[in-house]
């Protein structure tokens, strides 16, 4: 995750400490003024001021994040601002329906202590999950992240740790789900004041868990601004671009140039986790953990079944290949070019091997694309005509092109369509049986002993579209492969995959080695 350089961060002396001095009275001194604490209530009270309307909190587990903004704050900011609306969501309903009792219980008990007026709840509508402000349009909701909100809108929107555990973060299925839900019902809850003006506000607190994790495809795909830098705008009497994120990380274990002026190895609350328990965390839980959930800082994570250096890519083709497979791995969901490739679903993969006669295999062509169904079939008899049905050398195999097949009628349809479409060729339908990962199995064991040959040339013209240059094309398909299976999108290793099955390999190895330039 990006940093700021060389700028430490000084609490303000000018900030007004109104949500700090609520939460200490009201939780009798329980809450501690923490100085990272400090500096997220002032970014709290500029976006009630309206100065910034999207704040993104990074934070170790129980390090008071939570118990700031879901229980203290938002108890003050429904308490204060009687005629606004909000809505709490975190990974499920029971969780965050927690955080709507305890808020209403602090307006329940401390509503005229703490404000000086009469805050109370209405009897009728008083459930944890749901409850209003006597007399005034007020009120609270609390959901499940993912789930509905159904006929609801908030001037405030938290999202609370909206992943249950790294697993589910991890998850390509879960990433899509909620990634839809916020865009289609979390986004669309948040509105305007009409009565002060003021934006409707967003607050999303968590610990990271994986790069494609809710809040890492928001920063992908929207604007956002370090907190530093903001709250130099900010300091300064300026306001942060509508619906920009403010990002604000706070590392347990301080590294250089910490922006809380730390010593690199210091960590953010000594009291509640020192260095030796730090160190205890990262040697139980493993670097890649403990930077995503202690740093805020998660980063891809390797693949185990494609390395590196499996893949030789080579500027030329062998003239002695004797088999080629192609196989398209078909989806057909558009997306518009504006969408971020890691935030779209599964592609329409298709990987082209050539097998040699001293038994080298060679990635001679790959391509990837979002389309509907007519341009998929489009792009892929396009792609088979281009290398045509005959033999690449004397008394070689014809080559094979392959689709996944279910047992049901319209799969059989399906590449009867084909076999019209492309007259002559050897067209086959296939059906897949185990996971992907049971399926990558032959062809990554291949890979470790006898390495794989990526043709320097051989992006497709999907891929070119997408990417402007056959080198940018290549590093996505070599990325892909690599991370698998831990990445979002599988579909070039499922191509590989099926297209290496349908090779009929010899067992005689002839140690000559032919090549031409292919220009």
């Amino acid at each position: 995750m990006p940093s700021a350089k060389n700028k430490k961060l000084k609490i303000n002396p000018e900030m007004p400490y109104g949500v700090g001095t609520y939460a200490i009275e009201a939780s009798k001194k329980r809450w501690k003024p923490l100085r990272h604490l400090i500096i997220v209530i002032e970014l709290l009270i500029f976006l009630v001021q309206g100065k910034l309307n999207r704040l993104m909190i990074f934070m170790p587990p129980r390090h008071g994040k939570s118990e700031l903004i879901s229980k203290y704050f938002l108890s003050w900011y429904l308490g204060t601002f009687l005629e606004k609306r909000a809505i709490l969501t975190s990974y499920g309903a029971g969780f965050a329906a927690k955080w709507g009792r305890e808020t209403r219980d602090l307006l329940n008990y401390k509503g005229y202590e703490m404000f000086l007026s009469d805050v109370l709840i209405r009897n009728d509508s008083k459930a944890s999950h749901k409850w209003d402000i006597k007399d005034h349009k007020g009120g609270l909701v609390t959901a499940g992240a993912g789930g509905p909100i159904m006929g609801e809108g908030a001037n405030l929107f938290i999202i609370d740790d909206p992943h249950k555990n790294i697993d589910e973060a991890r998850s390509p299925t879960f990433q899509e789900k909620v990634w839809e839900w916020y865009l289609s019902i979390a986004r669309e809850r948040v509105e305007k004041d009409l009565e002060d003006g003021l934006p409707g506000s967003m607050i999303y607190i968590a610990q990271r868990l994986d790069v494609m994790d809710l809040a890492g495809q928001i920063l992908e795909a929207e604007p956002y601004i370090l907190m530093e830098e903001a709250l130099e705008i900010l300091r300064s009497g300026g306001s942060i671009p509508l619906d920009t994120w403010v990002l604000a990380n706070f590392p347990l274990v301080a590294e250089e140039e910490d922006i809380l002026g730390r010593e690199p190895g210091d960590t953010l609350w000594p009291q509640r986790v020192d260095k030796a328990e730090a160190q205890r965390k990262k040697n139980i839980m493993g670097e890649q953990r403990f930077n995503a959930i202690h740093q805020g800082n998660p980063r891809e994570r390797e693949g185990k079944y494609f390395k590196s250096e499996f893949l030789e890519i080579v500027d030329v083709l062998p003239n002695n290949i004797i088999q080629e497979v192609q196989w398209s791995d078909l989806a057909a969901t558009h997306y518009p070019p504006n969408v971020p490739i890691k935030q779209r679903g599964a592609a329409t993969a298709t990987v082209r091997l050539g097998l040699t006669k001293d038994r080298r295999l060679f990635i001679t062509f790959f391509d990837e694309m979002w389309e509907e169904e007519d341009i998929v079939t489009t792009n892929i008899i396009n792609i088979a005509r281009s290398r045509g049905n005959k033999p690449a050398i004397f008394r070689g195999k014809t080559p094979k092109y392959c689709i996944p097949i279910d047992p049901g009628q319209a799969s059989r349809g399906q590449v009867k369509k084909y076999s019209l479409l492309l007259p002559g060729f050897n067209f086959e339908g296939i059906i897949e049986s185990g996971s992907k990962e049971d399926r990558a199995e032959a062809p990554s064991t291949w890979a470790k002993i006898n390495k794989v040959y990526v043709y320097r040339e051989g992006a497709g013209p999907k891929m070119l579209e997408l990417h402007g240059s056959k080198e940018e094309a290549l590093k996505r398909f070599i990325k892909v492969v690599t991370d698998f299976p831990n990445n979002k999108h599988k579909d070039f290793v499922d191509a590989f995959s099926g297209a290496f099955s349908e090779l009929e390999i010899p067992e005689e190895i002839n140690k000559q080695k032919t090549w031409l330039v292919m220009g």
